[in-house]
């Protein structure tokens, strides 16, 4: 595992500022992703985008795209070895998300998973602040019709996990605040279990919310997901991507 920092003065009375500093370490970003691609045994390249580096990865994969114009989506896989990319209470601006970045590195990953949240404080202040409803903040409301449209058609490949939707009397920890992806051991399994085997949110476990791409974590997720384990180290069952 590498983790990609950045410049920070680590305090929310300069985050503005951080967020300025995620976005000039985009090109340095692509740089690496493409050196791992190229010089590293990797078969399968998974990524995690949380808070402020949510808008800073999917810079850098719209990006390392445009950088390979002339690859389809499968010359793409093969070439980039992008598999699963995770944005975590993700600070990107809803808006800018779908009909930029998205729309143009939306051929590079096997699958999008995008962690939602009703009771994140921190994605409400910021949005509060003048920056629109953010990705991370489950409200899709400010999106134009036809903005959901072209939402609607890259769907397949996207899975949205609210982790404020859940049964009473639900147990695992708190699912609020905007740390719930590490704070929260259900949550951090789930991104293991998706790096991991690379499998639907189904076979991870999850639940689907009517019948959309949105899931949640039930009440019985340690049963299910303990299920899966035992059956996959017994042999029983093989992740079928």
């Amino acid at each position: 595992m590498l983790a990609y920092s950045w410049p920070t003065r680590q305090s929310p009375a300069f985050y503005p500022l951080d967020t300025i500093e995620a976005k000039k370490s985009i090109p340095n970003l692509v740089e690496l992703l493409d050196f791992l691609a190229h010089n590293t045994d990797a078969e399968a390249i998974n990524l995690l985008g949380y808070s402020a580096g949510g808008p800073l990865l999917a810079g850098a994969l719209a990006d390392l795209r445009e950088r390979y114009p002339d690859l389809d989506e499968a010359s793409l896989g093969r070439e980039l070895k992008i598999a699963n990319v995770y944005f975590v209470a993700s600070d990107a601006g809803l808006r800018e998300f779908v009909a930029g970045d998205l729309k143009t590195f939306h051929p590079l990953p096997e699958n999008i998973l995008i962690t939602v949240s009703r009771d994140d404080p921190i994605l409400g202040f910021a949005g509060a602040m003048g920056g629109g409803v953010r990705l991370g903040a489950a409200n899709a409301d400010s999106l134009t019709r036809q903005e959901l449209e072209d939402l609607d058609e890259l769907m397949p490949k996207i899975d949205v996990i609210d982790v404020s939707y859940f049964d009473r009397g639900r147990e695992g920890g708190s699912f609020s605040g905007h740390g719930y992806w590490y704070q929260n051991a259900w949550v951090a399994t789930d991104v293991l279990a998706s790096f991991r085997w690379s499998i639907p949110a189904e076979q991870r476990g999850l639940a689907r919310i009517g019948d959309g791409q949105t899931w949640y974590f039930p009440n019985d997720y340690p049963q299910r997901i303990t299920d899966l384990v035992v059956r996959v180290r017994s042999g029983a069952y093989v992740p079928d991507p």
